[in-house]
């Protein structure tokens, strides 16, 4: 699960260990047949790769041909044969049925890795070596009072800040200090408090502009092909999952605030990602607006299996969304746990309530 590292630990260690581990399971996933060891990913109890598994199967079959050949029929030979193939068929059968058992294990390999981020603005410290973890096909949720860094976090995560201290380590590959398009091209996207599309565009051109951002170079650039019917039946299917097919031609600066944080996040996902970062997406909504995104977001992490980290006020949202969530205060992480018990912890309490909030309580 996440966690806030241990007191001792290196980051370099650190960073070791969780990106050897990311590229075995992506070697894994694509590949459950890969001639590398489950058992150093930690997934299997056999001390066999899956390739050698399977040829120790053949090895049994040609075993008993030798050794039972002299003296038998043919029929007796046959048999023999036999029983080899199917051992081998049965293997090769196992291994295909268990495939995604082999990907569930692999969803809990952690796709994020923050290690000891730190930024300063003119001597104020907004981030104070922060570690944290994300797995992959999980929802974090980030608390915390005003100023106490959340926005400055997601700012280095996607680019927009360089940190001035730590690792971010994003699917076994460091990113730290990476441009925003860069951190967008590996598979990262955010939102924005303040929404600002294009206001002239519509709705659907809008996030054809974002779909169609991997061909902005070369002859595609030049030629425009990029808005194609292609483009714009992917942008249609984005605008569909958020709820916006109805004002999928209407100009953005004409919809109101619910619709332009949905095509907010239309946006985003029009770039492919595997992590999605949300900054306060539902701030400013209806409760029935609030319900609507709400259910947005869990269809697209139960079906896509799409990682998302948020930054949320709304309390009912992240109880329903975040399976864990980590609080700020002055830039420092104070807690972490399930949102039941986040809203009971007295170190969460005081920094949004105060101490005599604490001691009122207690009496």
């Amino acid at each position: 699960m996440w966690s806030v590292h241990e007191t001792g630990a290196s980051p370099r260690s650190t960073y070791r260990k969780y990106a050897s581990r990311a590229a075995i399971g992506r070697r894994l996933a694509s590949d459950p047949s890969s001639s590398l060891s489950l058992v150093a990913a930690g997934f299997s109890p056999f001390p066999f790769t899956v390739d050698a598994f399977s040829l120790l199967a053949l090895a049994v079959g040609a075993f008993l041909l030798l050794s039972l050949s002299d003296g038998l029929s043919f029929s007796a030979f046959a048999f023999a044969g036999g029983v080899s193939l199917l051992l081998s068929l049965a293997v090769g059968l196992l291994l295909a049925t268990g495939r995604h058992k082999w990907r569930g294990a692999l969803s809990l390999m952690r796709i994020l890795e923050v290690v000891g981020l730190t930024k300063r603005f003119a001597g104020v410290t907004a981030l104070d070596a922060v570690s944290f973890t994300v797995e992959e096909g999980h929802v974090l949720g980030l608390f915390g009072p005003k100023l106490a860094g959340k926005t400055t976090r997601f700012h280095c995560l996607s680019g927009l800040a360089a940190p001035d201290g730590g690792r971010v380590i994003f699917d076994g590959h460091e990113i730290t200090g990476y441009t925003p398009h860069r951190v967008a091209r590996v598979g990262i996207a955010r939102t924005f408090q303040i929404v600002r599309p294009f206001r002239r565009l519509t709705a659907v051109q809008n996030v054809m502009v974002a779909v169609g951002h991997r061909n902005y170079q070369g002859p595609a650039a030049l030629l425009g092909s990029w808005r194609g019917r292609a483009t714009r039946a992917r942008a249609l299917e984005l605008l569909e999952r958020v709820g916006l097919t109805a004002a999928a031609d209407r100009e953005a600066g004409h919809l109101p605030l619910g619709m332009l944080k949905r095509l907010e996040v239309a946006r985003a996902l029009a770039t492919g990602p595997r992590l999605l970062l949300l900054d306060e997406v539902m701030a400013g909504l209806r409760p029935t607006e609030t319900d609507r995104m709400v259910a947005t977001l869990q269809g697209l992490n139960r079906e896509t299996g799409l990682t998302v980290v948020l930054i949320e006020h709304v309390m009912r949202a992240v109880m329903a969304l975040a399976s864990r969530v980590l609080v700020l205060d002055h830039g420092t992480a104070i807690a972490e746990d399930t949102p039941e018990m986040i809203v009971r912890n007295p170190a969460v309490v005081q920094s949004y309530l105060g101490q005599s909030h604490l001691e009122t309580g207690a009496a």
